[in-house]
Formats: C-alpha cells, sequence, structure tokens
C-alpha cells in the first residue's frame, strides 16, 4: 500500500468512527486500531464491558467483489467476540458483491429470501451458517471525502438539535465543515493513542469542540426566485431579491416547439447562477419551475461550489415552509428500494421516484413503447403509497437524496458509460437536493411527463455540452 493510499485509509476509518460514535447511542465506550490477535478489528464499540459492535473498514478505487466480502467477514468473526459484526465499505461493490450484501441484508431482516438470495450465499457456507446466529452488517459508503464530509456534518448537526438550548443553532455551511474537519482531525490523532474513549468525554470533547467553532453568522439572506409555471405566483415573487422568468419559454408546462432545454433552459440558467450566486450571503430559493430546472440548479450549486442555500416548499394544505438542510428531524431517511434486473444484453439504469404520486404505470408504459433496453430498474418510495407530506423538511430531504446518493453509486457502474434514466414525483427541494448529489452518478437523462400527450418526453442530458453562454 503507498502512503496516499495508506494516509487516506486512516482518514477514512476516522470518519467511520466519528460517523459510529454520532449515530449509535448503545455504546459506552469506543476504541479504534483494536489490538486483537489478527489484527482484523478497526473500531470497537463496547457496553457495559463487552463489545457491542465490531467493525472493519475498506476503502478502494477499484469494485469490491464477493469472495472479498466473504473473506474480509469471515477475518473479523474470527479476530473478536462481538454481537454485531459490521463490515464498512468505501466504494462501489461489483454485481456478485451487490447480490451478496442484498442477499445478507434480507437473510438478517427475513424479508424477501427469494432463490436469487439463497444461491448468492451458497459459495459462502461460513457466511450462511454465521447468519444463524451472528448480526452481520454491510455498509456502503461513497468512496468520494467531500460526500463523506456531508455525512459527518449531518450527524453533527443532529447532535447540536438535540442540545439546542446549548447552541446557537443559527450556524451556516463553512462553520459546520470546520467543525467536521477538526472532529475528524481529533479522531485520527486519538487512534495513535491506543485506548478507549468514555462516551461521556466523547460528547464533552463535542461540546467544547462545536462552542469554540461557533460564531454568529453575519451573511445577509438573498432571495431568489426561479419560475417556468405558474403566472398566478406574482405576488410571491415580489418577495425575491431577482428572479430568473422562463415564463416565455413555455406554452403552460410545455415548452414551446421553437424552444430547446440545452439552448434555451440552461444556457440562461447557467450564466444566472454565475452573476447571481456567491458564498458571501445565504440564499432562500423560490422554485415554482419543472423538476428538470431545479434538478439542474442543485446540481450548478452541488456542495463544492460553498453556496449555502435552502428552499421554500410548496406544503400539501396551500401554505410554504422553508426547506433547509439545518432543519432538525429525528425520523427515519431509508428509502424503499424495488430492484428489477434484466439480462446481459440490457444495457441502461432506470430510477423512478415516487414521493408525491406514484408514477409507475406511466413510466414503464414509456419503457415499453420506446423498447427501452433496461439493465437495472430502481422503483424507490418512502411510504408505503406515494404522499405529498411523505418528506418532513429540509434536513429530511438533505439525507434522502444522500442516501439515495450511495444507493444509485452501488447499484449502478458508472464508469460504463450507460446512462440513468430518471423519473420523477418528488417535492422540488428533494429535487433540488438530489442535483446537487448528482455528479456521482455519471450520465444522465431527465424526463418530464407531458399532460397533453399523457407520456414522457426527454430534457436535459447530463454531463451537458458546452453550451454559448
Amino acid at each position: 500500500m503507498g502512503g496516499q493510499e495508506g494516509n487516506r485509509g486512516y482518514v477514512y476509518q476516522s470518519v467511520v468512527s466519528v460517523l459510529e460514535s454520532l449515530q449509535n447511542s448503545d455504546w459506552d465506550m469506543v476504541k479504534m486500531e483494536c489490538e486483537t490477535q489478527n489484527d482484523k478489528v478497526d473500531i470497537a464499540l463496547q457496553a457495559s464491558g463487552k463489545v457491542v459492535k465490531a467493525i472493519q473498514v475498506k476503502s478502494s478505487i477499484n469494485l469490491f467483489k464477493a469472495k472479498d466480502i466473504a473473506k474480509w467477514l469471515q477475518d473479523l468473526m474470527s479476530d473478536i467476540d462481538s454481537l454485531v459484526y459490521e463490515l464498512c465499505l468505501l466504494g462501489q461493490c461489483d454485481e456478485t458483491a451487490n447480490v451478496l450484501a442484498e442477499s445478507i441484508r434480507k437473510f438478517q431482516t427475513n424479508t424477501g429470501r427469494d432463490q436469487k438470495a439463497e444461491k448468492s450465499l451458497q459459495p459462502f457456507p461460513e457466511i450462511e451458517k454465521a447468519l444463524q446466529c451472528h448480526s452481520i452488517v454491510i455498509k456502503i459508503l461513497p468512496f468520494d471525502p467531500d460526500h463523506l464530509e456531508v455525512l459527518v456534518r449531518d450527524s453533527i448537526l443532529a447532535f447540536m438539535y438535540k442540545r439546542k438550548k446549548q447552541f446557537n443553532l443559527n450556524v451556516d455551511r463553512e462553520q459546520l465543515n470546520n467543525i467536521t474537519r477538526a472532529l475528524i482531525g481529533q479522531f485520527q490523532w486519538i487512534t495513535t493513542r491506543n485506548e478507549y474513549i468514555e462516551r461521556k468525554d466523547f460528547e464533552k470533547r463535542m461540546e467544547l469542540l462545536i462552542s469554540s467553532l461557533i460564531v454568529k453568522s453575519q451573511k445577509k439572506e438573498v432571495r431568489i426566485g426561479v419560475r417556468s409555471f405558474e403566472p398566478n405566483t406574482k405576488k410571491l415573487f415580489e418577495k425575491t431579491n431577482m428572479t430568473l422568468d422562463l415564463l416565455e419559454t413555455f406554452n403552460g408546462k410545455q415548452l414551446k416547439a421553437d424552444k430547446d432545454w440545452r439552448r434555451d433552459i440552461y444556457a440562461p440558467l447557467i450564466r444566472f447562477v454565475e452573476d447571481t450566486f456567491d458564498d458571501s450571503a445565504q440564499y432562500l430559493l423560490f422554485l415554482e419551475t419543472h423538476y428538470t430546472i431545479a434538478f439542474t440548479l442543485g446540481r450548478l450549486l452541488r456542495p463544492k461550489s460553498g453556496i449555502n442555500a435552502a428552499v421554500l416548499q410548496k406544503t400539501g394544505c396551500g401554505g410554504s415552509v422553508i426547506w433547509s438542510v439545518n432543519d432538525y428531524d429525528e425520523g427515519s431517511t431509508d428509502w424503499k428500494i424495488e430492484y428489477e434486473d434484466d439480462s446481459q444484453t440490457a444495457i441502461d439504469f432506470v430510477l423512478e421516484l415516487n414521493v408525491s404520486y406514484n408514477i409507475h404505470r406511466d413510466v414503464v408504459e414509456f419503457i415499453n413503447k420506446n423498447s427501452m433496453k433496461v439493465k437495472k430498474y430502481m422503483k424507490c418510495s418512502i411510504n408505503e403509497s406515494a404522499s405529498l407530506s411523505a418528506i418532513r423538511n429540509g434536513c429530511h430531504a438533505s439525507r434522502l437524496a444522500d442516501k439515495l446518493r450511495n444507493e444509485v453509486v452501488s447499484a449502478t457502474d458508472i464508469r460504463s458509460g450507460r446512462i440513468l434514466h430518471i423519473f420523477i414525483s418528488a417535492p422540488n427541494a428533494l429535487v433540488f437536493f438530489l442535483g446537487r448529489v448528482s455528479e456521482y452518478w455519471g450520465k444522465i437523462q431527465i424526463y418530464e411527463f407531458d399532460l397533453e400527450s399523457r407520456t414522457y418526453i426527454p430534457t436535459i442530458k447530463f454531463p451537458i455540452e458546452e453550451v454559448t453562454l
């Protein structure tokens, strides 16, 4: 292992340690780089003198394979007694690894065990036997360090909100990033000391760190509007400081016949972003616009841009509420995802989001009508049935976007050059947050539903070719 790889491995191990410490409550001591007979335990969480979770962390730019996962799990389980064994993978899995990880999940939860799951476990009888008496977790996280910072930052926000009487919660993204990096750095230093950290000491460190790095934000709020339909929202947009008005480009919700999504939508949008946004302000976005435009705006204002933006989201009862990543939410962020795999001759991937309304029937009809060859179909929902109130707030939306980002990366191979076709029914705030993490998804084709023809139409394809501004 080279020096850069080794350093990255230790940093990623520290990130996982921070996430485990912040997200779990069933521990009273944590230790990194545990001294065991075979040195296979990277992180150990203890409660009442017993190891409750043993974790091994692996990171790689190459695809993880099922045989490697099985070997690492066996090595971990033979090296220490624990209630839970977790293999944390930072990177992408190949098809065999994805199937094995999903099969282990199905076995553990006793949900959806099928012939495919049983078959994937057959080459690894030791794992199948261990599943009878142990809890085994395969966690897949992104290899990208910027996105890992986002996951830690969100966990720190949750920690702060649980102590909201103690902290000033008017904290901007730059301050949160400073806290995030300082905490990861502290864990790297702790790793060298080869000792357990008690939970009360960890929480005290957190409180001191946050208190020392938070200063009251001096950034002004700037209200930005983007509008491509709903002309009756004139009064709402009078409250904005500036607005990109694309109403004249559409007839209702349909793009005019002489207009082009790339030339007449993307070009003005990127010009507007470059002329309007910088890191000196906090932005509130008024989005009365198509999914494609909300998604594109999020993509242009991705986390690396340093832009801090919240979204004014319509509610199901006719009002509006500000959705920010700084909102607090303790609820579940899990998607319900149903996968359909086709033959090896199929080509592309489909991502279907049934959040506000169920669009599955229309999407399947469009795919069949256009004879699309789909290798993997991801049907996503949050609850058992689609609902306008499925998402609670901005933090929930942001965490859902992060979670889906990881699911898509794990389920698809972006290096293959295949296209991810995205069909959406969701609040624009969620679509905006999805756009922010979409650069990791490779080639993307967005679709809008045309009410007149009752079918889908392709809009913008990413990465987009250069346009004249």
